[in-house]
C-alpha cells in the first residue's frame, strides 16, 4: 500500500507540473505582427484569366479576407516621385466576375513593379514585371500570355 501511495503522489506531483505549464501556455500573450499588412499571396494568372492583358490586379482584405475599400497602396517602377502612384482600392469586379471591395487594377508597361500598402506599416510584393513570357493559348487566344502581355494577382491581409 505504501508503494502505491508513493507511486500515485509521484503521478499527482507529474500532473500537477504538466497543468501548471499548460495554464501559462493559454494565458500568455499573442504575439503582435511585425507589420499592419502582408503579402498573402502573389501569383501570375493563367491564360485564360489574363486573356492578353498586362496588369497588377490588387487586393487589400481585413484578418477574414473580406476586401477593404479606401486603402491607400503605392504602386511603384522607378525611383522618385514621377516613378509612382498611391490610388485607393474600391469596389471592383474580381477575376472571378464578382463584384468585391478593396481592388485595384493598374496596367503595367515595360519594367519592374512592387506594391505596398501605405495605411500603416507593410510588407512589400514584388517586384513583378510583364517583361518576359512565351506565347501561351485560351481557346482561339493564341497569345493569352505573351511577351508584355502577363498579369499578376497580389493580395494584402491586414493582421490585426
Amino acid at each position: 500500500a505504501r508503494a502505491l501511495r508513493a507511486l500515485l503522489y509521484g503521478y499527482q506531483s507529474r500532473i500537477s507540473e504538466a497543468l501548471a505549464d499548460y495554464q501559462i501556455l493559454l494565458h500568455s500573450p499573442t504575439p503582435t505582427p511585425d507589420v499592419d499588412y502582408r503579402v498573402k499571396s502573389v501569383r501570375q494568372l493563367t491564360p485564360c484569366e489574363n486573356q492578353s492583358k498586362h496588369h497588377i490586379f490588387i487586393k487589400v482584405e481585413d484578418m477574414n479576407g473580406q476586401g477593404i475599400d479606401g486603402v491607400p497602396v503605392k504602386i511603384q517602377w522607378a525611383a522618385g516621385e514621377d516613378g509612382s502612384v498611391i490610388p485607393n482600392t474600391e469596389t471592383k469586379t474580381d477575376l472571378k466576375g464578382q463584384l468585391d471591395p478593396g481592388h485595384i487594377d493598374f496596367a503595367m508597361f515595360k519594367g519592374s513593379y512592387t506594391v505596398q500598402v501605405m495605411d500603416g506599416t507593410s510588407e512589400v510584393a514584388g517586384p513583378v514585371t510583364p517583361d518576359y513570357g512565351t506565347n501561351e493559348a485560351c481557346g482561339e487566344n493564341t497569345v493569352a500570355n505573351s511577351l508584355y502581355h502577363i498579369s499578376f494577382e497580389v493580395i494584402f491581409q491586414r493582421t490585426f
